[in-house]
């Protein structure tokens, strides 16, 4: 059992390699069509989650169905901390973690895609529906985290003056 996980471990570390490769090449390069990028990126994406799917069978499996729902609720209330917290590494994981098939810029429209979100992640505004919120708007799903957010990009906007 341990050799085969420490060989899907390598397995996908070559996988997140092609996918890491293939995006530099479109993204950042201009080496790559829009054809050849999309042709293969969906079939590394699908790879990958065959990959973990087969690692979280054999690697520190979580036998009680509470206990898995305790880890992804501690881990999604941290993203914002992970966030705050790490470098480029840790954005790269936080982000592929809350939109696993990517983030697209649309240059024309000035705006940020996603295909899809973490099921968790969209589970969050119906579990605050359930909850219900304070005059605040914090929920006790969000006990405790900010409301203050950035709504102007990626920086803080410049003081005026």
């Amino acid at each position: 059992a341990i050799e085969a996980e420490k060989n899907l471990k390598m397995k996908l570390a070559e996988i997140e390699k092609k996918i890491f490769n293939i995006g530099e090449q479109y993204y950042a390069l201009k080496e790559m069509s829009k054809e050849t990028f999309e042709k293969y990126q969906p079939v590394y994406e699908k790879e990958r989650g065959e990959i973990m799917g087969k690692l979280a069978k054999i690697s520190n499996p979580i036998s009680d169905f509470k206990e898995a729902i305790d880890k992804i609720s501690r881990v999604t209330l941290k993203v914002s901390e992970i966030w705050a917290k790490g470098g480029a590494a840790a954005k790269e994981k936080v982000q592929k973690l809350i939109f696993p098939g990517g983030i697209v810029y649309n240059r024309k429209n000035g705006a940020f895609l996603t295909k899809e979100i973490n099921p968790f992640f969209e589970m969050i505004p119906q579990l605050e529906k359930v909850l219900g919120g304070n005059k605040k708007g914090t929920t006790p799903f969000l006990q405790g985290q900010s409301l203050l957010a950035e709504r102007e990009g990626f920086e803080p906007p410049l003081p005026v003056g």
